[in-house]
């Protein structure tokens, strides 16, 4: 075999395992983008989930609590003191 020819084949070798290691690079740098990303989506959608929640949850239960209480309260002694 000559000089050349070897030369060839040391070359072709190592850049087999400098593509091998170029992909094995980009398949783990895609596996941490999807990673980040789905931690991303569920944060993200547990927190607006939750915070619209209880939001809504507290200012209705106290909208409907306190305008019910006024309005039998107001009547009554509404009534009370007339009669």
């Amino acid at each position: 075999m000559s000089s050349g020819q070897k030369s060839l084949i040391s070359y072709f070798k190592r850049k087999e395992k400098a593509d091998e290691s170029d992909n094995n690079s980009k398949r783990q740098k895609k596996i941490n983008d999807k990673s980040h990303n789905i931690f991303n989506i569920n944060s993200n959608n547990i927190l607006n989930d939750n915070s619209s929640n209880i939001v809504h949850n507290n200012s209705n239960n106290i909208l409907n609590d306190n305008s019910s209480n006024i309005v039998h309260n107001n009547s009554n002694n509404i009534l009370n003191d007339n009669s």
